[in-house]
């Protein structure tokens, strides 16, 4: 009991953390990995191997490799470099550099030599973009945030000598800010600005599996379900001042709701831990982001006689590619190292500025030092994101109105993160 108590005051301590988090993309999409630094310095490659209780998000099945009761906790911060150069004016335009947070926390507890039980809570989506009011495209996007928190509990049982099984349940919270300016040139007036904030929740599963065919090898695989994300919330318009009454009452500020479908993912991994001192794993990850078909707001009130606005995404499944490794310098410190490729799940009919994403590279390395039962880890990463060039019809135009090449931002996007996080962990 008095171990227990303990775990939730390390629980208690990252409450706060939660409360200040940003969140921003580091994988695919708005998806994020950076829930550990020892998975982050060897890329993510802990599918058939962990030494963290941070397993319960990668594979919940590796729990029963743990033993006693472990704590760990997360804090990583995400340096983003974002750049636009204009097609048409030739200008540059550089984001806002908002450094993200993203805190974590994981415990683990073995009950016997076959039952173990867990519990994570993490940010597994997030996404932080901020070009400002005064861009070219302020018309499509300004600054957009997507934070979520998901506690997770999870049970792993050791059905065989070398198989272990496990699932668990994903409780996920979301809160979103979308910003934008609204257009009123047509009208005589100054750029109004718009404000979407709403928050929900949703429900999914996840489960995993360990084998190890043999004493050195490991084959780990493990799927996230997809969750639908029911948010409500309101959406604000700031006017000029000389904004006249009667156009004025075309753009109340109402209450609104709009639902998003967050990708399943499934990982798998091979480990190799027959070279002294020294641990591999190379795998993949694949990810349902089909589910992400469009961008439905319905309003209350209408806002310029509409009620509803239905945004087209039609983004694709990707596969991403990683690999790993872990060599043991002495008994006390190791040095890990990794490498994640991932494809590019937003077609180029509907890229636009308030994800822009693209296929990347992550490079990552980092330490482990164990002091006792106590273990620290820091890690860093760089995530290459690769050019990106817009020239779509998406522009700042309601839907059905002639396209306007002015607002629609199309050009050059640049994006690069640094990726610096500290993990500790506990074995009481």
């Amino acid at each position: 009991m008095k171990k227990t108590k303990l775990a939730v005051f390390f629980l208690g301590l990252l409450v706060p953390a939660f409360c200040l988090m940003h969140g921003s993309a580091h994988a695919s999409g708005f998806a994020v990995y950076t829930v550990d630094q020892t998975a982050t310095s060897q890329g993510m490659s802990v599918v058939a191997h962990t030494d963290s209780p941070a397993t319960i998000f990668f594979n919940p099945a590796l729990m029963n490799t743990l033993k006693g009761l472990q704590v760990s906790m997360s804090y990583t911060a995400i340096v983003p470099s974002r750049k636009f150069q204009s097609e048409i004016t030739g200008n540059q335009y550089n984001g806002v550099d908002n450094t993200s947070s993203v805190p974590s926390f994981f415990v683990t507890q073995s009950v016997n030599d076959k039952l173990s039980w867990g519990i994570g809570v993490f940010s597994p989506f997030g996404l932080q973009t901020n070009w400002g009011d005064t861009w070219e495209g302020r018309y499509i996007a300004t600054k957009n945030e997507l934070l979520t928190i998901n506690v997770n509990p999870a049970i792993s049982l050791k059905v065989l000598p070398n198989l272990s099984v496990a699932a668990g349940a994903d409780i996920l919270y979301g809160d979103a800010h979308l910003g934008e300016m609204l257009n009123l040139s047509t009208l005589g007036l100054p750029d109004a600005g718009q404000i979407m904030k709403a928050d929900g929740m949703g429900f999914g599963f996840n489960v995993g599996a360990a084998w190890d065919p043999t004493k050195n090898i490991t084959v780990g695989a493990a799927y996230r379900s997809r969750i639908r994300l029911d948010l409500y919330g309101s959406v604000t318009n700031s006017l000029p001042a000389v904004t006249p009454g009667q156009i004025a009452a075309l753009f109340p500020s109402t209450s609104g709701s709009a639902d998003i479908t967050l990708p399943d993912q499934c990982f798998f991994g091979v480990a190799y831990k027959g070279i002294d001192k020294l641990k591999v794993e190379v795998g993949g990850k694949w990810e349902g982001w089909s589910s992400y078909k469009e961008l439905d707001i319905r309003l209350q009130q209408p806002i310029a006689y509409a009620t509803q606005s239905i945004t087209p995404k039609d983004w694709h499944d990707i596969w991403m590619f990683n690999i790993g490794a872990e060599y043991q310098i002495i008994d006390a410190l190791s040095l890990m190292a990794g490498y994640l490729w991932q494809g590019n799940p937003i077609p180029g009919s509907t890229f636009e500025a308030s994800v822009p994403d693209n296929g990347s590279s992550v490079y990552s390395v980092g330490l482990k030092y164990q002091i006792g039962k106590l273990w620290a880890s820091p890690s860093y990463a760089y995530q290459h994101v690769y050019t990106r060039t817009k020239n779509n019809t998406v522009d700042g135009n309601p839907p059905g109105e002639p396209f306007d090449p002015a607002t629609s931002a199309n050009g050059t996007y640049k994006t690069n993160l640094q990726i610096i996080g500290l993990s500790v962990g506990y074995l009481f």
